[in-house]
């Protein structure tokens, strides 16, 4: 029920424009050695003034809903950018408030892209953290890219760190991308991520984070 609510929410704030500018839905499957699966799904909107809507469902922890709201500031060219600033909140098993930032750049047929948060934890029960999930990719044509990727989690509370680096392989077909990671791949703790995330509305860039 919380997850329809938190849902509703993000589309009732994008019908805030009156016309579609640009959104899309991301599904990422995490699965670990032991084929422990987790679903990461994901809802975002970006309106033609550059106003952005996120929600996530088991991003933060599992059993966790989160709500981002942000502005993109973009340049297109030779060298194009988007740097978009986020503040949201989170509830669920984890509850508490979150600052966040999403880059992405690209020149030619190379592009990079990072998200980056810090997340503040409201219980004594779980710690506040920062996390950042970042790819270096190259795009050779319009229907496959791969690169590395790396993500780094910082628990403040025990100063516990963790850094996952990982290879990264796409595919795109027409509107739909299928991102397929591999983090720790020499490690024993070797775990894979596949997407299937779908883009819809004008002025879309194709980089496969946001």
């Amino acid at each position: 029920m919380k997850i329809k609510c938190l849902l509703a929410s993000g589309l009732l704030l994008c019908l805030w424009q009156s016309t579609l500018a640009q959104g899309g839905f991301e599904q990422y499957c995490y699965v670990t050695q032991q084929g422990i699966m987790t679903l990461v799904p994901i809802i975002h909107y970006q309106s033609f003034t550059n106003w952005y809507v996120e929600a996530r469902y088991n991003y933060e922890a599992a059993g966790t809903y989160s709500l981002y709201a942000g502005k993109i500031f973009s340049k297109q060219g030779k060298f194009s950018y988007s740097i978009t600033p986020l503040l949201g909140a989170v509830t669920g098993k984890f509850k508490g408030g979150s600052a966040g930032l999403n880059i992405t750049m690209d020149r030619g047929k190379v592009f990079f892209a990072s998200q980056s948060q810090f997340t503040s934890s409201s219980g004594g029960e779980r710690s506040s953290f920062f996390f950042s999930w970042s790819e270096l990719a190259c795009q050779p044509s319009k229907w496959c890219y791969a690169g590395l990727a790396l993500q780094y989690t910082h628990i403040l509370q025990t100063q516990a760190k963790r850094v996952e680096p990982g290879v990264v392989v796409g595919f795109s077909i027409g509107l739909w991308t299928f991102p397929l990671y591999v983090f720790s791949p020499m490690g024993s703790d070797r775990y894979y991520v596949a997407g299937m995330n779908l883009r819809l509305g004008s002025g879309i860039v194709e980089t496969h984070l946001k």
